[in-house]
């Protein structure tokens, strides 16, 4: 929309320079009225160029709110691992120690990961994937549960 806008807006502009000059070179108007016509059809375009503007981004907000709420939606899959560890309730700081990740063995993704979280401090860790990002190159969160060791 924006573009046809300012396909309009141009072809106006020129239009009325043609116009204009026509009746200058006539001696009907002066060259300083027309470029006051100029400059209020400019100033009449302005606006109407940024609501188309603001049209686009708010559709382009929209999207991403339903994509957000989509993945808000999603269900939960989380499969319990046979012979997995149940963890009592845990009480206290949380911390990390040269923590180390991988999808697959060998493959270390994620290495030498350090931190310490205070009780009641809620904390999240991530990170850009760039191998095997799809084709519109958005970011995705990969979510993986831990594995005890």
């Amino acid at each position: 929309m924006p573009a046809a806008l300012e396909l309009v807006s141009q072809a106006g502009r020129a239009a009325v320079l043609v116009a204009g000059a026509a009746l200058v070179l006539q001696g009907e108007m002066t060259l300083g009225v027309l470029l006051v016509v100029l400059s209020y059809l400019q100033q009449l375009f302005d606006p109407m160029k940024a609501l188309a503007r603001l049209s686009s981004t708010t559709a382009r907000g929209q999207a991403g709110a339903e994509r957000i709420d989509e993945v808000l939606r999603s269900p939960l899959v989380v499969r319990e691992r046979p012979h997995a560890v149940v963890l009592p309730p845990l009480r206290g700081d949380v911390r990390l120690t040269d923590a180390r990740f991988s999808y697959h063995a060998g493959q270390t993704v994620l290495g030498g990961v350090s931190m310490h979280a205070p009780a009641g401090q809620v904390v999240a860790l991530g990170a850009w994937v760039r191998k095997g990002q799809p084709a519109d190159g958005g970011p995705r969160v990969r979510l993986r549960d831990g594995r005890g060791s």
